[in-house]
């Protein structure tokens, strides 16, 4: 299952909308109940244009994982790219608050400011994460749900400090 995650994340990544959604359909026929390619699918939706749809396979995904943080950033950023603030920021709160348990990272904070499209907001996390040096980081750095930070010269000063391409 998560190599087939894993791939149809790199077809989302490369744009291949198309080859991300048969992989993760396979996998949803494979294991209905594995949360982590809902998480993908949603994505994968959203860029195809189906909001209601990424909606709904998002709020799929956090029901699965049991309100997983890495789940709820996921939703927060679909919500957050499809109009509906208010509830993106209710799981920011969430997910605040879960930060302060050590249970969710700055960087899923930081995927729903990035859509909220409040950078400042987005690369306060991203540095908390970097300052606690969170590995989990340097994997998502070129994620998605990034994308809008990405020729920010604050990524561009982040990507150079973690030692990354830029």
């Amino acid at each position: 299952m998560i190599i087939s995650e894993n791939l149809a994340d790199r077809y989302l990544q490369m744009g291949d909308l198309e080859s991300a959604y048969k992989e993760c359909i396979k996998v949803t026929e494979l294991d209905p109940g594995y949360a982590g390619i809902y998480r993908t699918l949603s994505l994968v939706e959203l860029k195809r244009g189906n909001k209601v749809e990424a909606s709904s396979v998002a709020s799929k995904a956090v029901e699965l994982s049991k309100r997983n943080g890495a789940f709820l950033a996921i939703l927060g950023y679909v919500q957050s790219q499809i109009g509906n603030k208010e509830e993106a920021l209710k799981l920011v709160k969430e997910l605040e608050e879960k930060s302060s348990r050590h249970e969710a990272t700055g960087l899923q904070l930081a995927m729903i400011f990035a859509g909220l499209g409040d950078k400042d907001a987005a690369f306060t996390w991203l540095e908390k994460d970097f300052q606690s040096r969170n590995s989990v980081l340097v994997a998502w750095m070129d994620y998605v749900t990034l994308e809008s930070l990405q020729t920010d010269p604050r990524m561009l000063d982040l990507r150079r400090r973690m030692g990354l391409p830029q």
